[in-house]
């Protein structure tokens, strides 16, 4: 019954025991309840974000993302084409970001500099350091009201992002690497992040991103969907997003 989505998910999870549901496995299971919840949306002539939430909005606000410049003096032109578009939040991550504190710091103020004051700012660091030298790209970044800073450590390190989101004045992101719900509850409630990331092309699709946010609001987090791939993800993000409860 392609209806019975939570049946379909569970006997996907028993099937996969042997091997380990999580990996390449899960990220399987994502595409079919991506598929599943498809199919029941047909089947009751409802767009998917209405039989998540019947309060579900229409349209939900979106970010530019984009790999830093090479050099901090490109980064203005591509940050005022973003404004062109009309983009009101625009997120830059991982390379020249890590090596140079001095560097670092640059790219940001730039970004900031050409997004001027009334646009978000987010800034990805690519898992670039420690939790010591992340505090300390905090205490750089701060001047520029970076509206959070994303996966400055390894995806696992679970005690370092305690410890950096603990002490950090710029909101910490991350969990975009993780594929079990397991994994997700030990970053929200053991490392404290403020925003969690899910990808539910990883996280056993739609569904998954449900059970995820969950745990982020009962951990006082807020989930965000990372949706780098296809059309199809961006829509099922779409979808998710707007029947949030904090969308």
């Amino acid at each position: 019954d392609a209806t019975d989505i939570d049946g379909i998910r569970e006997a996907m999870i028993f099937g996969t025991a042997w091997y380990g549901p999580g990996g390449v496995a899960r990220q399987a299971m994502s595409g079919i309840d991506m598929a599943l919840w498809d199919i029941r949306g047909k089947a009751e002539g409802k767009p998917v974000r209405k039989l998540l939430r019947e309060s579900a909005v229409d349209s939900v606000p979106a970010y530019a993302s984009v790999l830093w410049p090479e050099r901090p003096e490109l980064v203005g032109d591509s940050a005022r084409a973003f404004l062109e578009q009309g983009y009101r939040a625009v997120k830059y991550g991982w390379a020249p970001m890590g090596p140079d504190a001095d560097i670092d710091e640059a790219l940001v103020a730039s970004a900031r500099d050409a997004l001027g004051e009334g646009v978000d700012l987010m800034v990805d660091a690519g898992r670039a350091w420690n939790a010591e030298t992340a505090l300390g790209r905090v205490e750089r970044f701060a001047p520029y009201n970076v509206f959070w800073l994303e996966e400055p450590l390894h995806p696992f390190d679970v005690a370092g992002y305690r410890e950096l989101s603990e002490h950090s004045s710029i909101p910490i992101a991350g969990g975009e690497a993780m594929t079990l719900v397991e994994e997700y509850a030990d970053l929200l409630h053991n490392g404290k992040i403020h925003f969690v990331q899910p990808d539910l092309g990883r996280v056993g699709g739609i569904s998954g991103g449900l059970a995820i946010e969950a745990l982020a609001n009962e951990a006082g987090a807020r989930a965000v969907p990372h949706a780098f791939g296809t059309g199809l993800l961006l829509s099922a993000s779409a979808n998710w997003a707007a029947a949030s409860d904090r969308p």
